[in-house]
C-alpha cells in the first residue's frame, strides 16, 4: 500500500508509529548531582511565581567547559586533566554507535525511514533538549538572565521572552504574551554556546545526536530551524522523549509542563488560541481548537510541527501509560492540506494496532 493512500497525502513524505515496550534503562555516565525535582525547577503553576532553580554543579562541569571536545571515535570525549596533572581517561558513551538502550517499536511505517527531510521547526525539539542536557548537567540553569531585559532561558524556550517571530526588539514583556519565536531560539543556542564553550551545533551533536545514536540528523546551522533528519532517526529521539536517557525524568516532567500558564498567542496556521499552553521547548495539546492532533489525543500530548511540513509527538498516556509517539517528515511545505488532513491522520496512527 503506498503512503498516499494510507495518509491521503500525495507528495514525497514517511512516517512511523512509535511505542516504548518498557521504561528506559537507568541513565549513563556521572550523575548531574543536581536536586532536580519540581521546586528546584521551578515548574510553574497557576499564577505561582517561578521559583528560583538552585544552583548545581556536574561533578566535572568546570572540565567539561573547558576541555569538551569530539574525537574521531564516534561518542567518545578526550581525556580530561585534573588538578595535580592526573587524567580521566576517554569515555565512550555506550549508546553512540548502536542507538538509544531503551526497548521500544516502530508499529507502522509508509515509505523510505531512512530518506532525509528537512525539519524546520521541529528542529526546535533537538535544540530545546540540548538545551536541558545543559541544565541536567549544571552548566546553565532554568532562570538565567538570557534574551532581552528580563527574560531567562525559561521565558525563551516557553516562547514567553515577548520577542518577535523574527530578529527584532521585543513586543510585549517577559511572561506576558506567547509569542511563537525563532529568533529567541536563536539567542537561546548562543547564550547555551557561552556556557557550554563550544558552538551550539557542536553541542547539540554531542549532547544528543551522538548520545542517541541519531547518525543521519544534523543541525548546521540555525537552533530553531536548520534540522535534517529522518524517520529512523526520530524514531530513536521520540523513545528518549517517552523515557529520557539523558535527562532526568523530574526535567521531563517539567519540561511537558505548561510555563507561564493562560498566557494567549498564536498557535501558527491554527490561529490565536485564548491560553496558548507551551512547555520548555515543546508545544503543549491541552485543550486546544483547532490543533493539528486529532481529537482522540490527551491533553497532555506534546511536540512540534515545522514549516517543512512534518511533526513528532507525543501522547505519554497512550497504550495503557506506556506513552506512544508519531513522526512524519514530508517533501511539500505545511499548507492547507496539513491543516485539514493532519488531525485525521494523527489519530489513526494514535489508534493503529499491528
Amino acid at each position: 500500500m503506498t503512503a498516499s493512500s494510507q495518509s491521503g497525502f500525495d507528495f514525497p513524505h514517511a512516517f512511523a508509529v512509535v511505542t516504548s515496550e518498557r521504561a528506559a534503562t537507568p541513565r549513563t555516565g556521572p550523575s548531574s548531582g543536581c536536586a532536580v525535582g519540581t521546586e528546584s525547577l521551578g515548574t510553574q503553576s497557576g499564577s505561582a511565581q517561578p521559583v528560583t532553580q538552585p544552583a548545581c554543579t556536574h561533578p566535572r562541569g568546570s572540565q567539561l567547559i573547558s576541555t569538551r571536545s569530539i574525537s574521531g571515535q564516534p561518542g567518545s570525549i578526550q581525556p580530561v586533566t585534573q588538578p595535580g596533572g592526573t587524567s580521566t581517561p576517554p569515555t565512550r558513551h555506550p549508546r553512540a554507535a548502536t542507538g538509544a538502550s531503551s526497548s521500544y517499536r516502530i508499529l507502522h511505517t509508509v515509505e523510505d525511514n531512512d530518506a532525509r527531510f528537512p525539519l524546520a521547526s521541529v528542529t526546535k525539539l533537538l535544540s530545546a533538549w540540548a538545551v536541558l542536557t545543559a541544565v541536567e548537567h549544571g552548566l546553565l540553569t532554568l532562570d538565567d538572565a538570557a534574551g532581552p531585559p528580563n527574560s531567562t532561558v525559561r521565558h525563551l524556550l516557553a516562547h514567553a521572552s515577548g520577542l518577535p517571530a523574527e530578529r527584532g526588539e521585543p513586543i510585549a514583556p517577559p511572561g506576558q504574551r506567547r509569542i511563537y519565536s525563532n529568533y529567541g531560539f536563536e539567542l537561546l543556542g548562543d547564550y547555551t554556546a557561552t556556557r557550554v564553550g563550544e558552538s551550539f551545533q557542536e553541542w547539540i551533536e554531542e549532547s544528543v545526536l551522538l548520545p542517541l545514536g541519531m547518525a543521519d540528523t544534523d543541525v548546521d546551522g540555525s537552533p530553531a530551524h536548520s534540522g535534517i533528519s529522518t524517520v529512523s532517526d526520530l524514531a530513536l529521539f521520540a523513545v528518549e522523549l517517552l523515557h529520557p536517557t539523558l535527562i532526568s525524568p523530574e526535567l521531563l516532567a517539567a519540561a511537558a509542563t505548561v510555563q507561564f500558564p493562560g498566557l494567549a498567542g498564536i498557535l501558527p496556521g491554527y490561529g490565536r488560541q485564548q491560553s496558548n499552553d507551551w512547555g520548555l521547548g515543546v508545544e503543549i495539546r491541552d485543550h486546544k481548537q483547532p490543533h493539528w492532533t486529532g481529537d482522540s489525543f490527551s491533553p497532555r500530548t506534546f511536540g512540534h510541527f515545522g514549516q517543512s511540513g512534518s511533526f513528532l509527538w507525543v501522547d505519554p498516556i497512550a497504550d495503557d501509560g506506556a506513552g506512544r509517539a508519531g513522526i512524519f517528515l514530508g517533501a511539500e511545505r505545511f499548507g492547507a492540506a496539513h491543516v485539514a488532513g493532519w488531525p485525521t491522520l494523527t489519530n489513526a496512527m494514535r489508534a493503529w494496532q499491528p
